[in-house]
């Protein structure tokens, strides 16, 4: 028996099989493409050690798939557009931040945040971004406006209310997971069990020193 092999891939006997659906190695391929830094598009695709590959919950291949496409300065008044997935930053990041965020440091400077309301997401991490379209408007020298609608599927942790009708069973959440693996039958049956649809929008004006913006929320599940 080799030790160096994690247990989920072993098995205890020939009636029980392993834990793991999937083999112990990870496949990730990603292609991106930028033209002139104005137009970006590209796909990423991520199996996971312990995932089935091409075969029971992962007949499609690849566990993880995403794909991107954005185009910056359009014309004078889209200033830039992303469509599939994406992250989205409004208000410094402390009202919404789907990106990622170094810590603190001993610069001041380094408190501010800087970057657009929207970017392309070409990551793996598979929970913290959005997937839809978004647009940031140019009304003026001194106001934007940025606007999004994503929907996308999330994993999550499902229990079985009590009832003595097997036919009116009813599925309760009591929490998301966030790994993004999907190895054991227990994370496959979590797998995109709920349905996140968000919508946002930030008016900005810039002034001398900095920006006065508005922003706007909303998430159902």
């Amino acid at each position: 028996r080799n030790i160096e092999v994690p247990q989920g891939f072993q098995a205890k006997d020939e009636e029980n099989p392993p834990a793991y659906q999937g083999d112990i190695n990870r496949y990730y391929l990603r292609f991106a493409q930028v033209y002139e830094n104005r137009i970006s598009f590209g796909v990423t695709l991520e199996k996971d050690p312990g995932e089935a590959f091409f075969r029971n919950s992962n007949k499609q291949g690849f566990d993880f798939m995403s794909a991107h496409f954005m185009y910056k300065k359009v014309n004078k008044t889209i200033d830039r557009l992303v469509l599939g997935d994406f992250r989205a930053q409004f208000g410094q990041g402390l009202i919404l931040n789907t990106g990622f965020s170094p810590g603190k440091s001993a610069f001041v400077t380094t408190t501010r945040r800087s970057g657009a309301p929207l970017n392309r997401f070409t990551s793996v991490n598979e929970q913290n971004y959005l997937r839809g379209a978004g647009a940031t408007l140019r009304l003026n020298k001194k106001m934007t406006w940025t606007n999004f609608v994503s929907f996308r599927k999330r994993d999550g942790n499902v229990i079985q209310s009590d009832t003595s009708d097997i036919d009116l069973a009813i599925q309760n959440l009591n929490s998301l997971q966030l790994s993004g693996l999907h190895r054991t039958q227990r994370e496959i049956e979590g797998e995109n069990t709920l349905q996140q649809l968000s919508l946002g929008t930030s008016l900005k004006y810039k002034v001398a020193k900095g920006n006065i913006a508005a922003n706007v929320l909303y998430t159902q599940f």
